[in-house]
């Protein structure tokens, strides 16, 4: 039968909670649902999307997240980053930090401020930017992290259904309660909660794809270094 991971699978139960809209969302179009009903919708082409457009499915007619060409004036900067937009207006951009390091992080940035006192974190095409959130990887386990600014609430996520089989499945937590059941199948099927932004939860998964593959391209570099290679030898 194999064995299962110790964080229960979200019941419809814990999808009826509704948790306190936030105070400003990526999307004006997309509001959060209502205590009884969720947003269900797909990431299409799993880790593509800072390489090539993707639809994300099921959700809001036109949303897509694309790479930004790092040539165009007045991106962040060269480093690989990530847009997501609704028709041809943007809603936010994603960028890497500190991608050769174990400490890599990923910063999503909307074009509104979170309150009125929040300042500018820089410029997309001459338009100023604001610092949403943060994800990261946890150093001691292969979950992620997602603090939202300035507000600093800690979204985490956690592994549940079978543990040797079967998709890779993420439940996301905030204090307990259930923001967003994440299903790696091999789009991201997710499902998200009364209460929750959901263009937040689809720049997440972008984020998480990108994260991984940073973190194995960072793996690979390391075997074929030659001062890990000493080490390891040592060790073996």
């Amino acid at each position: 039968m194999g064995c299962t991971h110790s964080t229960p699978a979200p019941t419809e139960q814990d999808f009826l909670v509704e948790q306190k809209p936030p105070s400003s969302i990526l999307c004006r179009t997309l509001l959060p649902k209502s205590r009884g009903a969720t947003y269900d919708f797909q990431v299409n082409q799993k880790k593509n999307c800072w390489n090539i457009e993707t639809p994300v499915n099921d959700l809001q007619q036109g949303m897509k997240l694309a790479p930004v060409d790092p040539s165009s004036k007045g991106a962040i900067s060269t480093t690989t980053q990530c847009i997501l937009f609704q028709d041809t207006e943007p809603l936010a951009v994603m960028r890497v930090t500190d991608f050769k390091t174990h400490k890599c992080t990923a910063h999503i940035c909307s074009f509104t401020p979170y309150n009125a006192k929040q300042t500018s974190c820089g410029e997309h095409r001459g338009r100023s930017l604001f610092e949403w959130a943060v994800v990261a990887k946890r150093s001691e386990s292969a979950q992620f992290t997602m603090t939202t600014a300035p507000d600093g609430i800690c979204h985490a996520t956690d592994y549940f259904g079978p543990v040797l089989y079967g998709p890779l499945k993420l439940v996301l937590k905030q204090k307990g309660l259930v923001c967003a059941s994440l299903v790696e199948a091999p789009k991201w099927k997710c499902r998200v909660s009364p209460g929750i932004d959901p263009a937040m939860i689809v720049c997440f998964v972008a984020c998480i794809d990108k994260l991984r593959e940073n973190e194995a391209e960072r793996l690979i570099a390391a075997q074929h270094s030659p001062q890990t290679r000493y080490k390891l030898s040592n060790v073996l």
